[in-house]
């Protein structure tokens, strides 16, 4: 009875300090699942895409001059990946008032296992689709 005993415990001992030492894997996704500038959302999605290109509205709130910079709103297909871009702003101070303007810049997302991934945005001010 005693052995039995000592066999189970030996064997909860080994189970479960055998779990201890596995990590986690981490995700590799560093991929943007959407990208939103004025309202406007893009959806980007597939993982081997690494250009956005998006278009601001040219009347509006937006006759003349544009703001100097907007902050898009940029949603990451992973929870745990992040933008490693300190300033996320748009700058606008080269756009001109007229249409067909274009700024560029990119953003580089970064997995959780550290793999990153960077994205050219396109941003062009001119006429949305209806």
């Amino acid at each position: 009875m005693k052995t039995r005993f000592f066999v189970i415990v030996l064997m909860v001992a080994v189970v479960g300090f055998g779990s201890c030492g596995k990590k986690k894997e981490q995700s590799s996704v560093n991929t943007i699942k959407s990208f939103t500038v004025q309202g406007v959302a893009y959806d980007v999605g597939a993982s081997d895409i690494t250009h956005i290109y998006a278009k601001v509205p040219t009347g509006g709130s937006w006759t003349g001059l544009p703001p100097t910079a907007v902050t898009p709103d940029i949603v990451l297909d992973d929870k745990n990946a992040t933008i490693t871009d300190e300033n996320m702003e748009l700058d606008f101070t080269k756009l001109g008032a007229g249409e067909g303007e274009t700024t560029m810049r990119s953003y580089t997302v970064k997995a959780e296992n550290g793999d990153t991934k960077t994205y050219s945005v396109k941003v062009t001010k001119g006429s949305l689709p209806q």
